[in-house]
């Protein structure tokens, strides 16, 4: 009988505190990141990353950053979300290690769980690998505007930082950012993704070129706003999307530019009294296709005409 009694005790303190752990847990994680934030003080330039509970997935997922010599230091600040951090600064190029200790609620969750035979996570830690470079240098024969992503003289994070910061993830998520950056590098097609991680439900695609992200905080019950943005063109202009790229079109002048991850690549002018009706993108490979584009427009006699835009700004008129 004294046997049946301590064990309905056991299991009566085993079900309180991991009661206990379900409240806790919820307190720990929400909103609450594990994260890097980079500033070059220099080139006015602050932007944050994912650190890693793990330094096999800090070294997978490296930073890397270009920065000129003369605008070091370069600072940053690993931040747990149980709330530690550490400062680094580093003067130098090379691959850098930072880490801060996780110690904190999650720890003591962890101890009360494996009660009473004692915790099994001492000393947990956040990762994360930085490689600092000197920024690439490009030939300067040919058309510098033609660039592409890999060659481009100025970092990835710099470039695209404009584009992040109009995405107001009010989950507080960085990581959705390395997923934008894993679309321009080409790491991700643009396929649909969805995950429930640590309370957030969230989908997140690439249709042609406009990204979408929606989520719902399964705590609460919060709808958060939907995002949706071009990846290529951030202006006032009207925008024509393609595969690989986006038209960026001003029907008061006829003017039309080719943007691609915020850089214009190519720009014509089709003004010729008269209005554009319609553009339709080519979607074949462009080695393989008459032209980039279709234009139609409609001069003052209400006749229509047709024309094919080329690389480099060239215009071939059809009709």
């Amino acid at each position: 009988m004294k046997k049946q009694k301590r064990k309905s005790i056991i299991v009566m303190t085993l079900l309180i505190l991991i009661m206990q752990i379900n409240m806790m847990t919820v307190n720990v994680y929400a909103g609450e990141v594990n994260q890097v934030i980079i500033s070059i003080p220099d080139e006015n330039m602050t932007t944050s990353y994912e650190a890693y509970e793990g330094i096999v997935a800090a070294h997978k997922n490296k930073i890397i950053l270009y920065v000129e010599e003369e605008n070091f230091p370069v600072y940053a600040t690993i931040k747990s979300r149980n709330g530690e951090e550490q400062t680094y600064t580093f003067n130098s190029y090379g691959t850098k290690e930072l880490e801060v200790s996780n110690v904190g609620a999650e720890t003591v969750i962890i101890g009360l769980y494996t009660f009473p035979f004692g915790p099994l996570l001492m000393d947990p830690k956040v990762y994360a690998t930085i490689e600092i470079k000197p920024p690439k240098k490009t030939s300067t024969q040919g058309n510098a505007s033609q660039s592409t992503p890999e060659n481009q003289p100025v970092d990835l994070d710099t470039r695209l930082q404009p584009l992040l910061d109009k995405m107001n993830f009010q989950t507080g998520k960085y990581w959705y950012s390395k997923e934008i950056k894993d679309f321009v590098s080409g790491n991700w097609d643009g396929s649909e993704k969805r995950d429930d991680d640590l309370g957030i439900w969230s989908s997140r695609c690439v249709v042609n070129r406009t990204y979408s992200w929606m989520g719902v905080n399964e705590f609460t019950g919060e709808i958060y706003k939907d995002i949706k943005i071009n990846l290529d063109y951030l202006g006032s202009l009207d925008v024509v999307e393609g595969e690989k790229f986006t038209l960026a079109v001003d029907y008061s002048t006829g003017i039309i530019e080719r943007w691609r991850f915020l850089e214009k690549e190519d720009s014509w002018n089709v003004d010729k009294g008269e209005t554009i009706n319609r553009i339709v993108i080519n979607f074949s490979a462009e080695e393989d296709c008459l032209a980039l584009a279709i234009v139609n427009t409609i001069d003052e006699e209400n006749t229509e005409h047709m024309y094919f835009l080329k690389p480099n700004g060239e215009i071939q008129k059809i009709n």
